[in-house]
């Protein structure tokens, strides 16, 4: 069966569960998850008091940067930051940065103002904030994680909204990325502005489709690599996987791989750059994109998914649905004239809560496997391309 791009893919053979086992029933993972919970707030606990008072703009609306004794003061959290992924077992952690740079390097001289990465895992986050303070580019929703919400306040971040009660609260990201990287103040503004363009994390072994907002300004960025050398436990943060439990099997480790690498400043378009974080990583190719992980994360269940998303793209796909179920004729036919009647435009669509509708009229009535759901999708979408 093909392996989804929104699903994690570790192994959970018998050693990997007795060694969980082992580290649950002997407290390493528990003591070592604590510490990491302790390590994690309590950085962002200091980068909460040690930014209080701090604004990216002065009142003329220029960029400033963080002042010279907040900076020092920031390296504690960073350090912070260190320990908590050291607890993970990410002991080391392998990059091309000088030795002199470690704890700075995202603020170098004459560095890039724009960071491109692959983004796999919230493991990302916190190497990025141990090698400088960035300004990232996120999901709104961030906000309302317990601290870490906090914290992503007062890093002058650019909030990007993910549904249309948050687009009327928000400035536009596009402008505001346009003015980050363009105002004639931002040269004296030392944090680069990081942007993962796949817009999610995702299995590690695929690079989702890159959004263009990040290059529309065509101007030199710095490329990084998130390179996560794993056998059993794979540190993909996906939709099947809670962060929580990510986190704790990650407790569940000897030791936990990676490697980052900084390729040359580039300018390369979108379409350019991804062939090389392709090749350099070995990676799938997909035709997949944040857009479709939203869906998916809107409605967990799979099947539901599928019938939501592939229904809105018209009739024909009903075909495909009998190919993947069990629904006999006469069921199918029952199912033909719902949708009918759910089309009230008569475009041979089903549209906004009438999709829904359907799409709980088939949830009740097929014997979709879940098994399938994946192929099934992709049988879906390569018919549509």
């Amino acid at each position: 069966m093909i392996q989804s791009p929104f699903d994690n893919s570790h192994k959970n053979n018998l050693y990997n569960k007795i060694k969980i086992f082992l580290f649950t029933i002997s407290g390493i993972a528990i003591i070592r998850f604590i510490l990491f919970l302790f390590f994690g707030s309590l950085a962002c606990l200091l980068f909460n008091i040690f930014l209080t008072g701090y604004s990216s703009k002065d009142a003329n609306g220029n960029f400033v940067n963080i002042g010279s004794i907040r900076r020092f003061l920031l390296f504690i959290p960073q350090i912070l930051s260190r320990i908590a992924l050291f607890i993970l077992g990410y002991y080391y952690i392998s990059d091309n940065i000088p030795t002199s740079f470690k704890f700075n390097y995202l603020e170098r001289p004459n560095a890039p103002k724009l960071i491109i990465a692959n983004h796999v895992s919230f493991i990302d986050t916190f190497y990025f904030i141990c090698r400088g303070i960035p300004s990232p580019v996120a999901s709104y929703n961030v906000l309302s994680l317990p601290i870490i919400g906090l914290t992503f306040k007062k890093i002058s971040p650019i909030l990007v909204p993910t549904n249309e009660k948050q687009k009327l609260l928000l400035p536009d990201p596009k402008e505001q990325i346009t003015e980050r990287l363009t105002h004639p103040s931002i040269e004296s503004f030392k944090r680069p502005l990081i942007i993962f363009p796949e817009g999610s994390t995702k299995n590690s072994k695929y690079l989702f489709k890159f959004q263009n907002g990040a290059f529309m300004n065509k101007i030199t960025y710095q490329p990084v690599l998130f390179n996560y050398q794993f056998e059993y436990l794979d540190p993909s943060w996906t939709l099947d996987t809670s962060d929580y439990v990510l986190l704790y099997l990650m407790c569940c480790q000897f030791y936990n791989k990676l490697e980052v690498t900084y390729l040359e400043p580039s300018n390369q378009s979108a379409t350019e750059i991804r062939k090389v974080f392709i090749s350099n990583l070995n990676l799938i190719d997909s035709n997949y994109s944040n857009h479709d992980n939203n869906i998916l994360k809107f409605n967990l269940d799979k099947k539901n998914y599928i019938i939501n998303h592939i229904f809105e793209n018209g009739l024909f796909t009903m075909n495909f649905y009998k190919k993947y179920t069990d629904t006999s004729s006469k069921d199918f036919n029952k199912l033909i004239n719902i949708f009918y009647k759910l089309d009230i435009e008569n475009i041979g669509k089903v549209k906004g809560r009438f999709l829904n509708d359907f799409a709980q009229v088939l949830t009740n009535n097929n014997k979709l496997l879940s098994d399938k759901y994946y192929s099934f999708y992709e049988a879906i979408k390569n018919s549509i391309n």
